[in-house]
């Protein structure tokens, strides 16, 4: 058995946000929330449902979740079909699945992961105690399908006129936003809940 298989994963759930450096010598699972810089000699496996706004810098990443940002795979780059990055993207091998969205560059090969360790100096990783972190409020991102408008009608008394687009419908907030991919959510699990 090699020493990979013998490392044990860190699961980082899926109610957990960090903002922040992260630095991991093992294999680590994201669930949840990550922004900031993450840099590991590691595995990183982005699940399903978890955000990852970052530069990432591992040895082996499998992403079936969302990234946004740049990454550094020394190794090998696996994007699923539930995948979605949008940055660039130098690894030493890259799969793409059928259905996974990539949006910006990619450089692969020996040769790209070489200019990429020469163009982005790794900070030096000190060693401290860990300090507990707050939570941060989650950011929502809709996709097209759930970024839908409300009538004027519905709002009339909540929001001023200014904020009317021409054909009187205005943009949802944040936590209208939220409510509706909740509702959305809710109605499938409800109607697969019946179907099965």
């Amino acid at each position: 058995m090699n020493d990979r298989q013998q490392t044990a994963t860190t699961v980082l759930g899926p109610d957990l946000v960090i903002k922040g450096e992260m630095t991991f010598e093992g294999s680590v699972r994201l669930l949840g929330t990550f922004e900031g810089r993450m840099e590991a000699s590691g595995d990183l496996h982005v699940g399903e449902g978890a955000h990852c706004r970052a530069e990432v810098h591992v040895a082996r990443i499998v992403v079936d979740g969302e990234i946004e940002g740049n990454v550094h795979a020394a190794e090998r780059i696996q994007l699923n079909e539930s995948a979605v990055v949008k940055g660039d993207v130098a690894a030493g091998a890259m799969s793409v699945a059928d259905g996974a969205t990539f949006m910006g560059a990619c450089q692969v090969g020996a040769a790209a992961v070489a200019k990429s360790r020469r163009s982005t100096s790794a900070p030096t990783v000190e060693s401290r105690p860990a300090k507990p972190v707050e939570p941060a409020p989650v950011e929502a991102v809709a996709t097209p399908a759930q970024a839908m408008r409300i009538s004027s009608d519905e709002q009339a008394d909540r929001e001023p006129a200014t904020t009317r687009e021409s054909d009187g419908t205005r943009p949802l907030n944040l936590n209208e936003q939220i409510a509706s991919i909740r509702a959305s959510l809710k109605s499938s699990e409800g109607e697969q809940a019946q179907a099965g």
